[in-house]
């Protein structure tokens, strides 16, 4: 007999005994609407109703019907669902068919045994009430690319564009004579030199990627990853080619190849303790003896770290004159850190002296390629086109060399021993 109860009384249920209640009162309510239904079904045919009328009433009593039916059910798994106390499990596990013989033989034999298990609750944790991923989840949108260098040499020297697949340009090479002071009527002096044309080609950088259609799709920025990726790896490339690219076979003539070669001059063997400041600040010095006004030095952060941190016998640290207090800027030369410079390599000069020209630049396409098609595959693949070089007039306008080779050179106790 289901009996209805105030908010009060339902305030003080425990989960189960309020979601049994709940059952319990949409079968009863259930139950009334089809007694109400039945009765109106029996008053319309004893009014002479019409056959509408009654089909209209028969149908509502089905859905009841229906929902009594579902109600019931959902008592049964509800019923199911309620953790049972121990006195009712040991009733249900006595009067189980499947028990009876055991428990008879258990009433006249005294050997005789039988085990129970009792299903008692047990505190819920994630570790030992759930599978999967049912925890809530908290993903960043995106993926965590591949930390590179960052490109600097093309930040530096001067890059415009060219129509041609191959660079001219022309040196003016061997001049003769030299002007000179000269008295009425007698023959002026006479100079001349010579032009010669040269020539570099231009050279493509390219790199494919193979990715499935299904990764494009389902892999939230992956298209956007792709992208980045290539041109991020192009434009890296093209930075170390116009650097060391040594213009052999399909390889961009690079700084490295047409840079003076670091030479002492007049400070040979006269720098007492040559240090790495040292060495830099005599490359500025050959960078102007070779009438060339640098704008730019080049080492890697490991020599820049090393050369703040130089220090007196005393242990003070040693900021010489011709350096800003931040080390960045020696003799008016700022430097520039950076990993795509040998750690012992340094490169001194006014880097607008090197021409990098454009054919084409990072252009990126997706198609398919061999069999791509047929295994649902596509192929993303990245070009550039370019050419670098120095004219020969400006050899003297960049110095490289090491700071090892370097103060060698310029203190007079390594030249002695």
């Amino acid at each position: 007999m289901f009996t209805l109860k105030t908010q009060e009384e339902i305030d003080k249920m425990t989960p189960q005994e309020v979601d049994k209640y709940q059952a319990d009162k949409s079968a009863h309510d259930a139950q009334v609407r089809k007694e109400e239904i039945e009765s109106a079904i029996k008053e319309a045919t004893k009014n002479n109703a019409t056959k509408e009328e009654i089909e209209a009433l028969k149908t509502q009593l089905g859905s009841i019907n229906d929902a009594i039916m579902e109600v019931k059910e959902s008592q049964k798994t509800n019923a199911n669902d309620v953790e049972k106390s121990i006195k009712e499990q040991v009733k249900d596990f006595l009067t189980n068919d499947a028990n009876k013989a055991d428990f008879d033989k258990l009433k006249s034999d005294k050997s005789a045994s039988m085990t129970f298990v009792v299903k008692a609750a047990a505190d819920m944790l994630i570790s030992t009430n759930t599978t999967g991923r049912v925890a809530r989840q908290d993903r960043e949108a995106g993926s965590n690319r591949t930390v590179r260098r960052r490109p600097f040499v093309l930040d530096n020297v001067t890059v415009t564009s060219t129509t041609g697949n191959t660079l001219y340009w022309v040196d003016q090479i061997n001049p003769d004579g030299t002007p000179a002071m000269t008295a009425e009527g007698a023959t002026k002096a006479q100079i001349d030199w010579d032009y010669i044309e040269r020539s570099t080609p231009v050279r493509k950088i390219t790199a494919y990627t193979k990715v499935s259609k299904e990764m494009l799709d389902d892999i939230d920025g992956f298209a956007a990853d792709i992208d980045a990726e290539l041109t991020e790896r192009i434009m890296l490339f093209a930075d170390a080619q116009a650097l060391t690219g040594d213009g052999t076979g399909q390889n961009i003539v690079g700084i490295s190849v047409n840079a003076t070669p670091f030479a002492a001059g007049g400070l040979a063997n006269l720098v007492v303790g040559a240090n790495d400041t040292d060495a830099l600040r005599a490359a500025v010095a050959q960078v102007y003896r070779q009438e060339f006004v640098p704008n730019k030095i080049f080492i890697h952060p490991d020599k820049a770290a090393l050369m703040d941190l130089q220090k007196g016998t005393d242990e003070h640290y040693l900021l010489p004159p011709f350096v800003t207090a931040d080390g960045m800027n020696i003799r008016g030369v700022m430097v520039e850190t950076n990993t795509g410079v040998g750690s012992d390599d340094f490169y001194v000069g006014d880097f607008t002296k090197y021409k990098f020209k454009i054919r084409e630049g990072i252009s990126i396409q997706i198609g398919y390629d061999g069999n791509d098609w047929t295994k649902n595959m596509v192929t993303p693949l990245a070009e550039m086109r370019g050419a670098g070089y120095i004219s020969s007039t400006n050899y003297g306008a960049i110095v490289k060399g090491t700071f090892t080779v370097a103060k060698a050179l310029l203190d007079p106790a390594v030249a002695d021993s």
